[in-house]
């Protein structure tokens, strides 16, 4: 019997594995995690449109979509990976896409041949990552949006954008964190639109913009904080006004950046953030970065003011244009910050260590010598006005009172209706109070908020349009955690938004835990077990302090982030504790 020769077997096995390598990579198993687009009929041929196919296997990601719960007890979505195989896949729609992970073998190309349609669009990104993909034409080839699902991560990894007619990535998301890394932007229209994010990361990023690119920046920044580091920028110049990067609101951050000089570089930074006069300012700091710019003579600067931040520091840069800051001709130093009621102590402006041919590390004038707000931030209203707007909230709900929200049981704790079982800490019986300063600043909580009784109920009222987060405190409270261990209150539905935040304070034992976080909730009954909260048995005289909420939805649209979803209660709205007891088990 001849056996066949080693050659044989190797060449057979050979073909094999080739052939594995010119199909799948893997193949669909969602029970898995796995989906292939390449089982649903995707070629990737570079010639055959895919956009069906494609779509099809994102639609069996939402097929195969389970859930699971948090160890904070939310429900968060597990989809399926979505892996895209060696290979050009042209597409002529959007792909609605969706999953935990969207995976390229080999860098395979997508490419949109319809230059007004995206490539890949979410509306409900909260949990997904995006790694390996090259991606040519189209407006927008990344587009991803939320409302606000908290607790989300979106990550854009060893990518690559090609020939974008708009921004190549736009992340619109609101409490969820953006990193983009080791991505490419070549020759996009625009580079980064990123918005409402507390947190965002790009850094080991190659950036280059059409010359086409007027007027515009290449990244738009919204989020609260953006960091970006180690970026390699490849400016292709025009001279019509290119900026790198606008900044509009929040805490900017640029290290290693290199603000390249071909073409002669455009500006590195136009701020559009305004300095704010309370809480987190806003900020811009460029360190140790290579700040070209010849081709702008508007604004021949590394940083450029349409507004004036709250802080500024530009430190250890290489340079070359003649001036390190230049602000707006339409700037008063004079009122500026006046206006604004900003105080001093909410500014700072430095600039350091920064060597260029033509520049010089002084500040500008207009930031050495400017007026700082002096005054009250808000100020308190007039006595008179004062109790005419707390008389006529009382009035108001008791011609207008109505009924508390049923049932009243709040996660497995049911009202309690004898009164053996429960103390009322009732206005007449406690010590309701709205003095001492805001949380971190020097602003009297009772210049926003006031108190006033109503029968047995409490009304908290606004003095002045709803903003900050003033509070008010029910102080030297006894509490048996022995016997009534349940801290309980019911809002009553007014005008005012839902919601309230607590904070309990054992001023004996230096504990200060919030416990009660209700905001942007309904006006429901709560019930905190304070034994639980605390880590506590037997008898302390506690405070309990109160957040009510400065802001509210829209009605019908949810809350986005965005200015026309919220709405702030005028001066005289009002807010109602039907009680706040201590409660049995």
């Amino acid at each position: 019997m001849n056996k066949p020769a080693f050659s044989s077997i190797a060449l057979t096995l050979t073909i094999a594995i080739l052939t594995l390598g010119t199909n799948h990579t893997m193949a669909t198993n969602a029970e898995d995690g796995i989906i292939n687009v390449m089982d649903f009929g995707a070629t990737g041929d570079g010639k055959t449109d895919d956009t069906a196919a494609i779509q099809a296997a994102f639609d069996a990601v939402g097929e195969n979509m389970r859930y699971t719960k948090t160890l904070a007890g939310k429900t968060i979505p597990m989809y399926p990976e979505v892996h895209f195989p060696r290979g050009i896949y042209i597409v002529s729609d959007t792909i609605n896409i969706r999953g935990s992970k969207i995976i390229g073998r080999a860098y395979p190309v997508i490419r949109q041949t319809d230059p007004d349609k995206d490539i890949f669009s979410w509306r409900n990104a909260h949990i997904l990552t995006i790694d390996g993909i090259r991606f040519i034409g189209g407006k927008t080839q990344i587009n991803l949006y939320n409302t606000n699902l908290g607790g989300g991560v979106i990550q854009i990894r060893n990518c690559h954008f090609d020939n974008s007619g708009d921004f190549a990535t736009i992340v619109d998301v609101l409490s969820t964190t953006i990193l983009i890394e080791k991505s490419n932007y070549m020759k996009c229209m625009q580079g980064m639109y990123l918005a409402r994010s507390d947190m965002a990361l790009v850094r080991d990023c190659w950036l280059w913009n059409k010359k086409e690119m007027r007027n515009k920046a290449f990244i738009v920044n919204k989020t609260m904080q953006l960091t970006m580091e180690n970026i390699l920028g490849n400016p292709s110049g025009n001279g019509f006004d290119q900026r790198w990067i606008d900044h509009h609101r929040g805490n900017l951050t640029l290290r290693k950046f290199r603000f390249g000089g071909e073409d002669g570089g455009y500006t590195p930074v136009v701020n559009f953030a305004k300095a704010v006069n309370i809480g987190v300012g806003s900020s811009i700091v460029i360190e140790d970065s290579w700040c070209m710019n010849t081709s702008n003579d508007k604004r021949d600067c590394v940083l450029y003011l349409e507004e004036i931040p709250n802080r500024i520091n530009v430190e250890g840069n290489v340079v070359t244009p003649r001036h390190l800051i230049k602000l707006a001709d339409n700037i008063n130093p004079e009122t500026y910050f006046v206006d604004a009621k900003v105080p001093a102590s909410m500014t700072s402006y430095t600039m350091r260590d920064n060597v260029g041919t033509l520049i010089s590390n002084d500040l500008p004038e207009k930031l050495v010598h400017y007026n700082a707000y002096e005054g009250d931030l808000a100020p308190a209203v007039p006595s008179s006005r004062r109790s005419e707007l707390l008389a006529a909230a009382a009035e108001h709900w008791s011609q207008n009172r109505q009924p508390p929200i049923e049932p009243r049981e709040w996660k497995g704790h049911t009202m309690q209706t004898d009164p053996d079982k429960y103390i009322d800490l009732t206005p007449d019986k406690s010590n309701w109070v709205v003095e001492g300063p805001m949380d971190a600043t020097r602003l009297p909580n009772d210049h926003l908020l006031g108190l006033t009784p109503s029968g047995d109920d409490m009304l908290y009222v606004w003095l002045h349009d709803g903003k900050h987060w003033p509070h008010f405190r029910v102080t030297g409270v006894e509490v048996d955690l022995d016997k009534t261990p349940f801290l309980s209150w019911q809002e009553m539905k007014t005008d005012a938004p839902p919601g309230v935040t607590l904070r309990v304070f054992v001023p004996e034992l230096g504990i200060a835990v919030n416990v009660g976080h209700t905001k942007w909730g309904a006006y429901k009954y709560r019930a905190f077990d304070l034994r639980k909260e605390l880590d506590l048995t037997g008898k302390h005289t506690m405070d309990f302090q109160f957040y009510p909420e400065p802001f509210g939805w829209v009605k019908d649209k949810g809350y986005t982030g965005l200015p026309d979803s919220v709405y702030k209660p005028k001066p005289g709205t009002y807010g109602v504790f039907d009680f706040l007891r201590l409660e049995a088990e």
